[in-house]
């Protein structure tokens, strides 16, 4: 996934439209990924993969993959939107009540990966970087984005199992507890090797796992690389 980011005054604009506008839009996301995992499983259905999230003033849109089968009879307490698109209104009790829900309390984030990517014309915008597998930025304020992307992973509440290794970035961000800053490429990757190798030798089989793995062996550890310098600048070793 390539994302192009706006420049001069656009830029600045872009950066205060992202979640840290709408604090309570945190919790929210939050807990409309949580709940999206337990009223499924609690349900019996399969959890359908999530491919954006799109946060509006009054609901949070869920835009789930159309080949899981998602379709328009989603459990309490979503709403059906469009096709393959389920919609938790923002409302307080609504959120006082899901908040005291022993499912959604006992479920990891299913996502760890969302990061906000810019905003629609009425809603911010997040995808998760894990499903996206890669994800290339371009354009003069790429740095900035990288930043604020690697700050976000460090602080929302849905990321709480995330490692974020960031390559060639301010080594400040190295102070942040989700955070290990390396210097090349070759170092994150020698990083991620041993990190997967001690989850793998756990006798509780914790490990990094694909999503659905994730959701059915409860947990949410994941190793997130990002990359300010480009590849070609810290070359790893192709072992």
């Amino acid at each position: 996934l390539r994302i192009a980011l706006p420049e001069g005054d656009l830029a600045a604009v872009e950066g205060q439209l992202r979640l840290g506008a709408d604090p309570d839009g945190l919790d929210w996301v939050d807990l409309s990924t949580r709940l999206l995992a337990a009223t499924c499983r609690s349900s019996g259905r399969p959890v359908p993969q999530l491919v954006l999230v799109q946060l509006h003033p009054d609901h949070v849109e869920l835009v789930l993959e159309a080949d899981d089968g998602a379709g328009t009879d989603p459990p309490a307490p979503f709403e059906p939107g469009s096709t393959s698109t389920w919609l938790l209104p923002r409302r307080p009790e609504l959120a006082a009540l899901l908040a005291d829900n022993v499912w959604a309390a006992g479920v990891d984030a299913p996502n760890p990966g969302l990061v906000t990517v810019g905003r629609g014309r009425q809603a911010t915008v997040l995808i998760d970087v894990e499903q996206a597998v890669s994800l290339a930025v371009t354009g003069p304020e790429a740095d900035g984005f990288l930043h604020a992307l690697t700050l976000e992973l460090a602080t929302t509440p849905w990321a709480d199992q995330v490692t974020v290794l960031a390559v060639g970035m301010a080594p400040e961000l190295a102070q942040l507890d989700r955070v290990l800053a390396t210097a090349s490429l070759h170092e994150a990757l020698t990083a991620v090797r041993h990190r997967v190798a001690e989850r793998r030798s756990r006798p509780d089989g914790t490990r990094s796992a694909a999503w659905r793995q994730r959701i059915e062996e409860d947990t949410a550890a994941a190793d997130l690389l990002v990359v300010a310098a480009a590849p070609d600048a810290c070359r790893a070793d192709p072992d």
